[in-house]
């Protein structure tokens, strides 16, 4: 039989897969960023930034710069530091979002009015 030494609680695996959740979903979406940069395909950069706003509502990043409850309990100030990480990241990632799906739409405009004049 195996020893346990330490166990997290119910709250810390919590967030450990919420946040594991969000980072596969951020993943997701800036490699269908990346491929709707490359490819200039707009359905990919609308899939993306419908990704990203599911994201947010689960990291919900407007609630993860309050200050601390218990500024003593370590768990606390560590799993805020984390969640701060990632809005962080998310906000960067739906800036870029919509950066590339305005430049991809802005793109398409261009050639089309082009084709329209010759």
């Amino acid at each position: 039989m195996h020893s346990i030494i330490a166990m997290a609680g119910l709250a810390e695996a919590a967030f450990f897969y919420a946040l594991l959740i969000v980072t596969v979903i951020l993943l997701a979406v800036a490699g269908l960023l990346g491929l709707a940069w490359w490819k200039r395909w707009p359905v990919a950069a609308v899939i993306a930034c419908v990704l990203c706003l599911v994201a947010g509502f689960l990291l919900q990043p407007w609630s993860a710069f309050h200050p601390p409850e218990f500024p003593d309990d370590p768990d606390e100030i560590h799993w805020l530091t984390r969640w701060r990480v990632a809005s962080v990241i998310w906000a960067v990632i739906f800036l870029a979002g919509i950066a590339c799906l305005r430049m991809i739409v802005r793109r398409r405009r261009l050639l089309s009015d082009a084709q329209n004049v010759a």
